[in-house]
């Protein structure tokens, strides 16, 4: 590398840092309380710091003994805590963002590519919400970027000690979240695609693979035969399995979660997708464009479907946001408390219509321009896949590689019963290049840069960040006076926790029991009788943002809500 390259390096990784911890101080990620499921993964480090037994709860199905180990290493200093967890993931996100940048510059995108291509990532609001939790999402994106680094490093160099950093770095992700395993085989594919052939050069680029593979093997036969073993795996592969089992559940779940991933993309990958205006472009092939009709066609279908689902009360609203979980009409969320989650009481407003209509068209444009890229990266790849003499530029087989990376991701999470939006995390870092296309940029016909376009995709990238931050603040701060208002209950009226529904995270914190099953016909039917499906033994005391008929308001919390700007209230209410 260039002296005048390692000081843009310098400077660049000095930016995105600084911008990453500003975030941080506005956010403040203090606070020892669980967040989402996370409260599963707090329990399971816990317990593994206390007894050095890891003992995962049946709560959730990924390996994540990476990502037990990382925890623990931060809550060995000062003792467990949710906010020692919180850090370990905020560090996991800082390299998450930089494995992004390396990337890209990897990919010979230049300079101004691979900052974007960062800062996309970093103010993903997906991303940047779930890095303040201790969710498997964005240590999992991390270690499978770095890993996606140093097998496109081999492929560049050939290098067998940058192929062993990348292969054990894939272990590792397989042992996070076994999904991993798409990395190391795009990588044997790429190698196939380009190694005219070669038997031992495919024979090394299997064996990251088979070592991934037989470490999640033997991991699991460990569990089982110390009878650790959680649901892990096998309700998911149930579902694909099932999906894949039933025409009618492929017709249907495929177009229709492919719809939902398309417009989330869109949305998320829009700064990029709008600085590929300004690079060159091959003259796409009769092929690729029938190519790309075809999944026009399956989205539209998927749409179609969605609307369908829609009148009948299973889907989302058609505006944005169309998936579940992270992302809800009040912001970042979920939002877990019965008065809004289940009784659906207006007490904490949301977004205005608006704002979510004009997030909705830029999700349909970007997934169109999204759509037209991938299917002409896809019809490329195959071309070559079943041509293996044709001519092929390096930085093309690096695009190759990254892109195959996350059409390998894609199938199991749109396959699988649950479309939850934070599984398209990874997918924002493996699909940049393929959205931003052929490296190097355009210039116009005075020779100046396309400043307006620049200019355009650090505005959404700014306008991203806004919603990512002031949001994912928001969030936090609610759980914190939320917890707050829990606590001096607990203390001052000396009401013990099998007394109190506040909240899932609460309940399920002290009242977890793994022989009630949560679904929504559980939850449903126990809404009616009175009480949310939340492991709630007595609701004698509850805790919402608002007003519940049966219940009356004994103490008031309130704080500044910054999206949109109103003041917010907590309340503490008692039975009547």
């Amino acid at each position: 590398m260039k002296a005048s390259n390692r000081r843009e390096v310098i400077a660049d990784t000095a930016l995105l840092s600084g911008l990453w911890l500003v975030s941080i101080l506005i956010v403040n990620p203090i606070g020892n309380f669980p967040l989402n499921d996370d409260f599963s993964y707090g329990l399971t480090v816990e317990h593994l710091l206390e007894t050095g037994d890891y003992r995962p709860l049946p709560w959730f199905w990924a390996p994540f003994i990476t990502n037990a180990l990382w925890g623990t290493i931060f809550c060995v200093p000062a003792g467990f805590s949710f906010t020692a967890l919180r850090v370990s993931t905020l560090v996991m996100g800082w390299f998450a963002i930089m494995g992004s940048y390396y990337l890209a510059v990897e990919l010979r995108g230049d300079r101004y590519v691979a900052v974007l291509a960062a800062m996309t990532l970093a103010f993903n609001p997906l991303f940047h919400a779930l890095s303040y939790s201790f969710m498997t999402d964005v240590t999992f994106t991390a270690i499978s970027i770095w890993a996606a680094y140093f097998f496109a490093c081999s492929l560049r160099t050939e290098r067998i000690s940058v192929l062993a950093i990348g292969t054990a770095l894939s272990v590792a992700a397989t042992l996070s979240r076994q999904i991993a395993l798409c990395v190391p085989l795009a990588f044997l594919i790429t190698t196939f695609m380009t190694s005219r052939y070669r038997p031992r050069a495919i024979v090394i680029a299997s064996l990251p693979g088979l070592l991934c593979i037989g470490s999640f093997l033997s991991f699991r036969w460990w569990l089982r035969a110390s009878g650790r073993e959680p649901a892990l795996i096998d309700p998911k592969i149930n579902q694909i399995m099932q999906t894949l089992g039933s025409i009618h559940s492929l017709l249907t779940t495929f177009p229709e979660h492919l719809f939902v991933a398309s417009l989330y993309l869109g949305l998320f990958l829009s700064p990029l997708l709008l600085v590929s205006i300004g690079f060159p472009r091959r003259r796409p092939s009769m092929a690729s464009t029938v190519f790309s009709v075809i999944w026009f066609c399956i989205v539209a279908a998927g749409a179609a479907i969605h609307v369908g689902l829609l009148n009948s009360g299973i889907a989302q609203p058609l505006l944005m946001p169309v998936g579940y979980n992270i992302l809800a009409p009040t912001g970042i969320g979920p939002v877990m408390l019965r008065d809004v989650a289940i009784l659906q009481i207006d007490n904490f407003p949301p977004l205005p219509i608006a704002f979510w209509a004009a997030v909705t068209v830029l999700s349909v444009t970007g997934a169109i321009a999204l759509i037209w890229r991938l299917s002409q990266y896809l019809w490329s790849a195959a071309h070559l896949l079943f041509r293996p003499n044709s001519p092929i530029e390096h930085t093309d087989v690096l695009n190759y590689f990254v892109f195959l990376c996350g059409l390998l991701y894609l199938p199991p999470i749109i396959l699988a019963g649950g479309m939850f939006d934070e599984y398209l995390i990874p997918l924002v870092a493996f699909l940049a290049p393929a959205a931003k296309g052929s490296a190097g940029r355009t210039r116009c016909a005075d020779g100046s840069y396309r400043a307006h376009i620049d200019f355009a995709a650090y505005v959404l990238v700014g306008a991203l960040a806004i919603f990512s931050i002031g949001s994912t603040r928001d969030y936090l701060t609610w759980n914190r006076v939320r917890w707050q208002a829990l606590g001096d209950v607990q203390r001052e009226l000396h009401i013990d926790a099998k007394e109190i529904d506040g909240g899932f995270e609460f309940n399920a914190l002290y009242l977890y029991d793994p022989r009630h099953e949560l679904n929504e016909v559980s939850c449903g039917v126990e809404s009616v009788r009175g009480h949310s499906c939340w492991w709630v033994v007595r609701d004698t005391f509850q805790i919402g943002f608002g007003p519940v008929p049966g219940y009356r308001v004994v103490k008031e919390y309130t704080y500044m809500h910054w999206l949109p700007p109103h003041l917010q209230r907590i309340v503490v209410l008692r039975k009547d």
